[in-house]
């Protein structure tokens, strides 16, 4: 009886887990971005979060240093103005996030996006994340708060979401786009790597475990 349980209780986690991402082996950004995006989807995978924090993860696996070279500059433009670069060397353990989804295995260019989902607004309509954002969270140079909430259940107004105080019952949408570069040296190369002078670069390749 008492394994029984045991098995029980591992289905019922493993199966509330599931429900809160998916995985998908191939890269499901938008259509609208960039065209050169195109030719990554076939070497990229995708996580999509539902959980209390809803965003999209795209990981860009490469093997060719010339390829990622050329696709650098066109990832970059997709990222939010003023949200940071965080860097991580191939085998380091990753600072945050899905630890056991995330993988710094290869060499990558790993994204946090907004999740592809739609909400229900009070009038019964459905409204695509982020198509457009609200003025009122948008800074004048295009920055963006990293999460954004409803302000409350009668009011769908989208305003940015302070995680550290967040109700468990609210919904957070991810609304700007991080940039996370696993280097291996060889193929991504910080030394060959230009990053923005505007932007944050968070350091993680030295980090301790």
């Amino acid at each position: 009886m008492k394994r029984n349980i045991t098995v029980l209780l591992i289905l019922l986690i493993a199966h509330t887990a599931n429900g809160l991402w998916e995985e998908d082996k191939t890269g499901t950004w938008p259509q609208s971005w960039p065209k050169e995006m195109e030719l990554l989807r076939a070497h990229a995978r995708s996580i999509g979060v539902a959980n209390g924090t809803q965003e999209s993860i795209y990981e860009i696996h490469f093997s060719d240093r010339d390829e990622f070279e050329k696709a650098w500059p066109i990832i970059l433009s997709l990222k939010t103005y003023g949200a940071p670069v965080r860097l991580y060397r191939v085998g380091s353990e990753h600072a945050q996030g899905l630890h056991q989804l995330e993988s710094n295995a290869l060499p990558t260019v790993r994204m946090y996006a907004p999740p592809r989902v739609t909400r229900l607004l009070p009038d019964g309509k459905q409204e695509l994340i982020g198509s457009p954002w609200p003025k009122e969270i948008v800074g004048p140079h295009g920055e963006m708060p990293e999460y954004v909430r409803e302000n409350s259940r009668s009011d769908p107004t989208l305003v940015p979401s302070d995680l550290d105080r967040r109700k468990w019952r609210e919904f957070n949408y991810r609304a700007r786009i991080d940039i996370d570069l696993v280097l291996d040296g060889t193929v991504l190369d910080l030394n060959r790597v230009q990053l923005p002078t505007d932007t944050p670069i968070v350091d993680h390749r030295f980090d301790k475990p």
